[in-house]
């Protein structure tokens, strides 16, 4: 087994993300010629490219979820996150404008999009922001038709 550097190339963004992976050989070049006949097709848009990749991936190395590691790292520092901004939001006069602006925060804060990022100095940023569309009004005042708002 030789660790290999497993990169996700999102085509949309031109952004990569990078995961240790020990696999073989043979199993690293399958995965390379697989991607080289996905790319030639020219059929698939970026997320089909991705997905047909990560099924490969999973078949041909036996590893259910390359992302596994990073999935938990990135879960234990949302989870002290929280515990840390929550409080604000509650004892902020602006409640649903702090909530959203964190929402936006951690939607910024992505691996395939930015390999490296300061999530203090985003938050922060985002904070302080002037949002460039703002319909936040929405959430304040739903229409008669509407009986609750859900932020996607």
């Amino acid at each position: 087994m030789i660790p290999v550097a497993v990169i996700v190339f999102d085509m949309a963004t031109t952004a990569c993300s990078t995961s240790i992976i020990k696999i073989d050989e043979t199993e690293r070049l399958a995965i390379t010629d697989h991607l080289e006949q996905l790319i030639l097709e020219d059929s698939l848009s970026s997320p089909e490219l991705q997905q047909q990749l990560n099924r490969h991936f999973r078949k041909v190395s036996g590893i259910a979820d390359p992302y596994s590691q990073e999935k938990r790292t990135s879960n234990a520092i949302a989870k002290k996150l929280y515990d840390h901004w929550k409080p604000y939001i509650q004892q902020s006069d602006d409640k649903l404008q702090l909530a959203l602006r964190l929402a936006i925060a951690g939607n910024i804060m992505d691996y395939g999009a930015h390999q490296e990022f300061d999530l203090e100095q985003t938050i922060l940023e985002v904070i302080d922001a002037e949002l460039a569309i703002d319909h936040s009004y929405h959430f304040l005042k739903p229409s008669k038709s509407q009986s609750c708002a859900l932020p996607l």
